[in-house]
């Protein structure tokens, strides 16, 4: 809608000297004023100023431009607004306001009082419609619900706090509460209360899926309650003692279960004069009774016939054989005696004896007709099943050995066996031998350096192992197969003490390449270049120098901490040499680095940037290279920068910058003179030399030419190197021509 009153300039121009206003003029003066009769705002004596709706369902009462003339106002307010702006049936009494596209914002509801967001039907005192509710901001939170005598808080603390619902019955507030669930973790809920022990009262069912924890009393009321685990899974009670009570019994509930220091006691107050197993009662532990045990039907072993019946009496097996049966260990001792003489292990039939097993004829093991003294028999082949202790003159040496494997057996295998030191060949060792038909041996065992070593029969220490840890090969160690490896496992060194290092490849032809060679004062790689190249695929520190006569390729990131020789790198990732770099051959350093600030604090090298901060004055392109070199003291801004635009011309900047740490945009950059052709430019200015002459221009224009000819100083007065002109000559005249 367009404005037709006049404005006030206009309605000045009726009135000015000697006008003669009309009677439109007066028309358009009466018509620019608010008429409180016609126009709806008005102002009793006494009361604020009012405005009255305008027709219409909705009844717009203002509306909110930001900028006029335009299309629709910004922001409306109605005493009748409508939820649907093509639907006065939505139109609620109440104040609303809407957007310019008449979509009501905030409501309040004239008979309720109710608040709305984006809707013109709340039904709570707050309804948000099409949207969420949000509290945030640093700090401390909360959204509190109200009633008389009791309300709900919900508290957002950030940082150092955790979330959590607070439940009140009666007038408390932070930092009292009733009841409260905090969130400690994105995993964990807590119930705590403010008031003493915090209690969790459920009426339904109550499914825990994982592990719970309940630091108090578990409380299961009513007549059908129950504690039920599924099948599975276990019920662990952690508490000393288990208490249960009956409707009929008077008193406290009695200590049926106490968790004692070594086993679970039944009845342990003795608060039942007995304890009654009405079913099938299966032990798969130890049974301690400390009274009397009375079992009115007889006591049966599972899974056998034997058994002790009601009148105590132990029967035998329907074979005629007597059984007793015991679960794994069967132990015999004297009467009066506090431990065991003899064990036995019924699951495995092993026997242990705590004195001494004697036989008048023999003792045999896996054998009923032991042969000696002593008759082992095994499961076995090839003379492996037998073993005898004797004393003999295997050796031939004369000289009697107790020798074990003899008599069939082939050899022996021993477990943890210990030999005592032999002081005249200073050893503690095992001999094996002799070998046939060279008669050599073999000797195990520990030295007199504290070495344990493999030693053959000519005295040579073959494999030792010291007490350092250091295993000592005396001569080749073959890896075969092809997952074999040498594993160095964390925190040691792998030390390879030969000249050479041989290395090869399946899918390379000829012998294996010379990989590392020792030389006097240097571990070569590559040394008969063997290889094309060197690749090391991950992260390379090196300590000291390190000279490289060959191609270097840097993928990664490498740090050397001493100077660096190269013959010809290049190097696509980080480099970072703390000492000297001397490169032989050609260096390829990649591409220059992006920055959005030429005032930054970068370190050395070189950069480009795009219309960045701190850009020197030339701006025939947007683009800037920049060559810096950085001071080492990171702890300050010092450096010197060299710097151009991408235009091909001849404008060079530089800058020399020195401050603490920080920003250095505002320095501002020196131009440098440049020759080219026998022209210096500086900046704008030129000096031309052309013979003997030499011309001053600005730009395009000719301001000054000196000779050592006839005109020595020519000033040009329209800078266009013609006359007229200022001169001064070889004779000391001077004037205008």
């Amino acid at each position: 809608m367009a404005i037709t009153t006049k404005n006030r300039k206009q309605l000045r121009a009726y009135f000015v000297k000697n006008a003669i206003p009309t009677e439109a003029n007066f028309r358009d003066l009466i018509d620019a004023q608010l008429n409180q009769a016609e126009d709806g705002v008005f102002r009793l004596p006494g009361e604020p100023l009012s405005v009255v709706a305008a027709p219409g369902v909705q009844r717009r009462a203002l509306r909110l431009y930001a900028t006029y003339p335009a299309a629709n106002p910004d922001w409306q307010i109605s005493l009748n607004p409508a939820q649907r702006p093509d639907d006065p049936a939505t139109a609620r009494a109440g104040f609303g306001v809407a957007d310019g596209a008449n979509n009501t914002r905030l409501f309040i509801d004239a008979g309720t009082g109710n608040l709305g967001v984006g809707t013109t039907a709340p039904e709570d005192r707050l309804t948000v419609r099409g949207g969420d509710l949000r509290v945030e901001g640093d700090g401390y939170h909360r959204l509190k619900i109200l009633a008389t005598n009791a309300g709900v808080e919900l508290v957002a603390r950030n940082p150092g706090g955790t979330p959590h619902i607070d439940f009140t019955q009666g007038l408390l507030d932070n930092p009292d509460f009733g009841v409260r669930l905090i969130a400690t973790d994105n995993r964990t809920l807590h119930l705590q209360s403010g008031q003493g022990p915090a209690a969790l009262h459920v009426q339904g069912e109550l499914a825990v899926d994982g592990p719970a924890s309940i630091a108090g009393d578990l409380t299961i009321s009513g007549a059908q309650s129950k504690l039920d685990v599924r099948e599975g899974h276990a019920a662990v009670i952690r508490a000393a003692d288990l208490l249960f009570g009956h409707s009929a019994r008077r008193g406290a509930p009695g200590r049926a279960l106490v968790d004692g220091k070594e086993s679970l006691h039944l009845n342990f107050g003795r608060d039942w004069a007995r304890v009654e197993v009405q079913g099938a009662t299966a032990v798969h532990e130890e049974l301690s009774v400390g009274g009397r045990l009375e079992a009115r039907g007889g006591v049966s072993v599972l899974g056998a016939v034997a058994h002790i019946e009601a009148d105590g009496a132990l029967y035998r097996n329907v074979d005629g054989q007597v059984y007793l049966t015991v679960d794994d260990l069967l132990y015999i001792r004297d009467q009066g005696a506090d431990t065991w003489a003899a064990e036995f292990q019924t699951d495995r039939g092993d026997l242990n004896l705590k004195g001494h097993l004697s036989a008048s004829t023999g003792v045999g093991v896996g054998t009923r007709d032991p042969t000696g003294a002593l008759d082992v028999r095994v499961a076995g082949g090839g003379g492996w099943d037998r073993l005898v202790v004797t004393a003999s003159d295997a050796w031939g040496n004369g000289n009697h050995h107790v020798t074990i494997g003899s008599g069939g057996a082939a050899g022996i295998m021993i477990h943890n066996p210990h030999v005592s030191w032999f002081a005249g060949e200073k050893r503690a060792s095992i001999r094996y031998g002799l070998s046939a038909p060279n008669k050599q041996w073999w000797d195990v065992g520990l030295r007199e350096d504290d070495g344990f070593s493999l030693v053959y029969g000519d005295g040579t220490r073959a494999l030792m192992a010291t007490g350092a840890g250091d295993v000592v090969i005396h001569r080749d160690l073959a890896l075969g197969g092809k997952l074999s490896k040498l594993d160095v496992q964390e925190q040691g060194a792998a030390q390879l003490r030969a000249h050479d290092l041989m290395f090869g490849h399946s899918g390379r032809r000829g012998s294996p390449g010379r990989a590392l060679v020792d030389g006097k004062e240097a571990l070569i790689l590559n040394f008969a270049g063997d290889w094309a190249r060197l690749e090391i695929h991950s992260p390379l520190t090196i300590g000291g120098a390190t000279t490289i006569h060959g191609p270097l390729t840097v993928g990664g990131a490498t740090t050397i901490h001493g100077p660096l020789a190269v013959g010809d790198a290049q190097v696509n990732g980080a480099l970072k040499v703390n000492g000297p770099v001397e490169f032989k051959g050609a260096a390829t350093l990649g591409y220059a680095t992006h920055i959005a600030d030429l005032g930054a604090p970068v370190t050395s090298g070189f950069y480009q940037a795009d219309n960045p901060a701190g850009r020197v004055p030339d701006t025939a392109h947007a683009w800037v290279h920049l060559l810096a070199l950085r001071h080492a003291n990171a702890g300050n801004h010092h450096q010197l920068q060299l710097a151009s635009s991408y235009a091909e011309n001849d404008r060079l900047f530089f800058r020399k910058i020195a401050r603490a740490l920080d920003d250095a945009t505002e320095v501002p950059w020196n131009e440098l003179a440049t020759v080219n052709g026998g022209v210096l430019r500086l900046g704008s200015w030129s000096l031309i030399a052309t013979g003997d002459a030499l011309t001053l221009r600005c730009g395009d224009k000719t301001i000054a030419r000196f000779s050592p000819g006839r005109d020595r100083i020519q000033l040009f007065r329209n800078c266009d190197g013609k006359s007229p002109y200022f001169y001064y000559n070889d004779v000391g005249d001077f004037g205008r021509a």
